[in-house]
């Protein structure tokens, strides 16, 4: 087994979910952390941990939704490195592939209230007031802009856990900096075993379900970064020689 190293990352959450992610994706914040090992020319492992946030929204006539969701995923992970199949090592470049398993800890939060508390009103106009469209005339009813402050917790009944496992796919390439250090990066896809990252629990409306019909479908999202990974031995790459058979 060769030396172990330590990577930390930072890029882009981006959740695919039942609201809104194929019409007004939501880039996020995220960075991870690991601690891998290689073995023989091809194969390595490595225990990862990411946390960040994931979020989303979704137009609907007379309504709005999204949410913001805090994550933390802890996996293990196994890699396939393909540079000498390609036979670019030379080149300093180490592509590789993975896949991986673990479990992700959530919490979504809602924005349905502005900053006084109030809910906010959808009017047909696309404006947000502080009444409802059907019991006032509209000029006698405030503009709202919204806070983006997200307030409502969306599982306040805890009627499903905060918690699921998770299997990933992941691909990327590795850049020799120094005999040390490597630049990283690469991009994953976490398929998780839970429909309520983004569920509409705190909103209980109909609107979601005609939105989308296949609202069975599980949660996930896709994590793309750069970062860097120190090596605790030599990072060039030497090919395993296997002593050859004497023949007497």
């Amino acid at each position: 087994m060769e030396q172990p190293g330590i990577g930390i990352s930072v890029g882009f959450l981006n959740a695919r979910g039942d609201m809104g992610s194929h019409d007004i994706p939501v880039s996020t914040f995220g960075a991870s952390a690991s601690l891998s090992w290689r073995f023989r020319d091809h194969y390595g492992v490595s225990v990862d941990a990411l946390v960040g946030r994931i979020g989303d929204r979704f137009n609907y006539p007379y309504k709005q939704y999204d949410w913001i969701s805090s994550i933390a995923e802890f996996t293990l992970r196994g890699k396939l490195h393909l540079e000498r199949l390609f036979e670019i090592e030379r080149y300093n470049i180490f592509p590789y592939v993975g896949t991986g398993a673990g479990i992700l800890f959530f919490k979504s939060y809602g924005n349905k209230f502005d900053e006084n508390g109030e809910p906010y009103f959808f009017w047909r106009d696309g404006t947000v007031r502080t009444e409802s469209e059907w019991n006032f005339d509209w000029e006698t009813v405030d503009f709202l802009l919204r806070d983006n402050n997200y307030e409502t917790l969306l599982n306040q009944f805890n009627q499903y856990n905060n918690y699921t496992f998770l299997i990933l796919l992941e691909g990327g390439a590795k850049v020799r900096l120094t005999d040390r250090w490597l630049l990283k990066a690469g991009t994953q896809y976490t398929f998780t075993f839970t429909d309520y990252i983004d569920h509409d629990l705190g909103y209980r409306d109909e609107a979601l379900q005609i939105r989308s019909p296949e609202n069975t479908d599980n949660d996930g999202y896709f994590f793309t970064s750069l970062g860097v990974i120190y090596s605790f031995g030599d990072t060039k790459n030497r090919r395993m020689i296997r002593p050859s058979r004497r023949r007497w």
